[in-house]
């Protein structure tokens, strides 16, 4: 069977409103690429309707050592310090993070 070309990706299927929020489920560099790739391309849209508000997870660790993931995000929920098992690994406390800080979508390098 010959494959097809596709002229134009189809939209995700969100609504109107679309994602307004990610919680960032990693640190260090690995969360500065993600961040940075989101600020881009809300940018290049132009568009109100493309601000998506970033959070993140930091640990003591991470705040105390002024981790730059943190900055560029609009705002963080603390975690526990660690092993990555008992943060960042961590798929019960990911999903707590995302509920309380109420965001849409959570973004999760593991490398556990």
């Amino acid at each position: 069977m010959p494959v097809q070309l596709v002229e134009k990706i189809p939209d995700p299927p969100y609504d109107e409103a679309g994602i307004s929020s990610i919680l960032v489920a990693n640190n260090g560099m690995a969360a500065v690429k993600f961040i940075r790739s989101i600020k881009t391309w809300c940018k290049n849209e132009g568009s109100s309707k493309r601000q998506i508000r970033l959070v993140c997870m930091a640990s003591e660790d991470d705040i105390e050592g002024c981790s730059e993931f943190i900055y560029l995000c609009d705002s963080f929920e603390k975690v526990s310090g660690g092993p990555n098992h008992a943060n960042y690994c961590n798929v019960d406390l990911i999903i707590n993070c995302a509920i309380k800080s109420r965001c849409d979508v959570l973004m999760m390098y593991s490398y556990y």
